[in-house]
């Protein structure tokens, strides 16, 4: 039997930077990759309370410095790292396998999502589903700004913590048949930003799109027809 896997990744994230990953999260700004007919399709299957109404990252932020002038004492710098960015990534069988069972899908990532928050300590804002591309996948963000100490996170996150964090995803998914990704320790891999993730995927796409050319385009060849032969001049 195949081994299916599952990934989580974490990058830090500046308010601009937020703000640019916010808006390809959501379909503000569309990548010319996707398929625009299944973002309809796309879900947010996690919202925070303190999210909800906000009109903008930028508008979140201004509640993000007042917390950190209250519990610090101190004025935020401009250039401080506000948010996180996180990314569930799926071996290709999930693409099959979410159409099998989408709502056992949306249990085991609910799971992941509550457990993280409980055992790591991440503050979850918003946990976005995007089905409109090559594999299913989930892209979240974090305020990286504690509630109780207005201090940054990411600074108690090591990777013992990502390890973990790991652990926490394959539990998540074992109902589906997943497990969580072998250890850098034994691959030798090294870990790819979410940016960059995102760049594989659309190479993936374009590639996929045009191994389906070629193949369409011998399948004409092999069938002989006149009236074809101007599709392969």
């Amino acid at each position: 039997m195949k081994e299916k896997y599952v990934s989580f990744r974490l990058d830090k994230l500046s308010l601009a930077g937020a703000d640019n990953q916010y808006q390809h999260d959501y379909r503000i700004t569309s990548p010319s990759y996707i398929d625009k007919s299944r973002s309809k399709d796309n879900k947010t299957i996690y919202m925070s309370d303190d999210l909800r109404g906000v009109e903008s990252l930028k508008t979140y932020n201004e509640g993000q410095r007042a917390r950190v002038k209250e519990k610090t004492g101190r004025t935020a710098q401009k250039s401080a790292e506000f948010f996180n960015q996180g990314i569930m990534t799926f071996s290709h069988d999930m693409a099959e396998d979410y159409e099998r069972n989408p709502s056992l899908f949306a249990e085991c990532s609910e799971s992941f999502i509550k457990r993280v928050q409980e055992e790591l300590g991440l503050q979850v804002m918003y946990a976005n589903l995007h089905l409109d591309e090559y594999t299913p996948h989930i892209h979240l963000m974090f305020d990286n700004i504690d509630k109780t100490s207005g201090k940054g996170i990411r600074r108690k996150i090591n990777p013992k913590n990502l390890s973990k964090a790991q652990d926490l995803l394959g539990e998540a998914f074992e109902p589906m048949g997943y497990e969580r990704g072998r250890p850098v320790e034994e691959t030798g891999a090294k870990h790819l930003s979410v940016n960059l993730l995102h760049k594989l995927g659309a190479v993936a796409e374009e590639l996929n799109d045009e191994i389906f050319s070629l193949e369409t385009l011998i399948k004409l060849k092999e069938s002989n027809n006149p009236d074809l032969d101007f599709l392969l001049k």
